[in-house]
């Protein structure tokens, strides 16, 4: 008997949480307080760092700035002295190999060891995402496919109908890593955009 009473207690009770946290939902979103938090979280979970040489590089390769922090964070998640098992360095993820044969390219003096500057890295890794989309036909994702598989890679790709139609863009890619790659440029670049960049 006492326990059919306590369950009959308990039921309001519930309700009056369920209430509660309604009321308390509801302000939150018809506030704006929702909206604040929710941009407060995936601030946090996309960070934003080192804006200027971000803007700077944009500015002088012609590559929107959401698609430069998407490339970076994609990279290294914002961590200058990241370096992959393959041997890739700094923010953009460089090899030294790459980096070295656009200082050669370009006339520049800089060292192996200044691959890690995160200035002259954001740099080099744009001029290189600049100069891949020049040479290869196509959009920027075309040449963001290039940056992760290879340059040699992608052209044969773009001459294979399987994965391309008309020879200048990627309809799918023979690498799942490659494809899942440019799918999460893209996908953090519009977070990117809406978080920071957005006029």
């Amino acid at each position: 008997m006492s326990n059919r009473k306590s369950s009959r207690g308990c039921l309001p009770k519930f309700l009056l949480a369920v209430l509660i946290v309604g009321i308390l939902f509801a302000l939150l979103y018809f506030t704006g307080a929702f909206r604040s938090i929710r941009i407060s979280i995936e601030k946090y979970i996309y960070p934003l760092k080192y804006e200027a040489e971000i803007m700077k590089a944009s500015e002088k390769y012609d590559l929107e700035p959401e698609f430069i922090a998407a490339v970076i964070y994609t990279e290294s998640k914002f961590k200058e002295n990241s370096e992959s098992s393959a041997g890739a360095k700094g923010l953009m993820q460089l090899m030294p190999n790459t980096f070295m044969w656009l200082v050669e390219k370009r006339g520049d003096s800089y060292t192996e060891s200044d691959i890690m500057t995160p200035e002259v890295n954001i740099d080099y890794g744009c001029y290189y995402l600049s100069w891949l989309d020049k040479y290869l036909p196509g959009d920027i994702y075309t040449a963001t496919a290039a940056y992760n598989a290879g340059m040699g890679r992608v052209s044969e790709w773009l001459e294979n109908p399987v994965y391309s139609v008309d020879g200048e863009n990627l309809v799918t890619m023979p690498f799942t890593e490659t494809e899942n790659y440019v799918n999460e440029i893209k996908h953090k670049e519009q977070k990117y955009s809406e978080l920071y960049f957005s006029k």
